[in-house]
């Protein structure tokens, strides 16, 4: 979503904003992601083919050292996107099995950052994603993650589209 200078929200081209369905409302918690969580971020993503992606801007409730955007936060930033991703592909609730970060450059507070997750592969149960997030066109982390989906929601992976390696260049964890 994009906040214009009038304060309006509105969703960039080709991308439809997302809300949680009946199966992912447990989440509503969520300090990323989650409408009824009082502290916490309430980012809202938006989907496109193969893609999520969410914008906001952090305070300085969120640093760690002077200015800057505590790790931590970008962290579980990109974690959620790629849940939301699994999620709103294929109505199933994701488990983080395995989560790399690599910072790049530091997110100052007030920056405006975009997260955005593909799902690189699948196997049985499990789903390997990508997440980068940047400030306009500067990487300041790249995040790879490894998803268990329950054995229930295993039949409904065939709907997630896999991202081509020209748009991730970064190869999936191992098994």
């Amino acid at each position: 979503m994009l906040i214009t200078s009038q304060g309006k929200r509105t969703e960039p081209p080709g991308y439809e904003a997302t809300t949680p369905t009946s199966a992912f409302t447990a989440h509503d918690r969520c300090f990323v992601c989650g409408a009824a969580n009082a502290g916490g971020l309430k980012l809202t993503f938006e989907r496109s083919v193969g893609v999520i992606r969410c914008r906001t801007r952090l305070d300085s409730r969120f640093q760690s050292y002077d200015g800057i955007v505590h790790g931590g936060i970008l962290a579980a930033i990109a974690d959620a996107a790629m849940v939301n991703l699994i999620h709103q592909a294929g109505g199933v609730r994701p488990r983080t099995c395995r989560l790399e970060l690599r910072y790049r450059t530091p997110v100052h507070v007030g920056e405006e950052i975009t997260a955005e997750a593909a799902v690189l592969r699948t196997k049985h149960a499990l789903v390997w994603t990508s997440c980068s997030v940047t400030v306009e066109s500067r990487l300041c982390v790249e995040a790879k993650a490894v998803f268990r989906i329950d054995r229930a929601g295993e039949r409904d992976l065939g709907s997630l589209s896999v991202a081509s390696t020209e748009a991730h260049a970064s190869d999936p964890p191992g098994d």
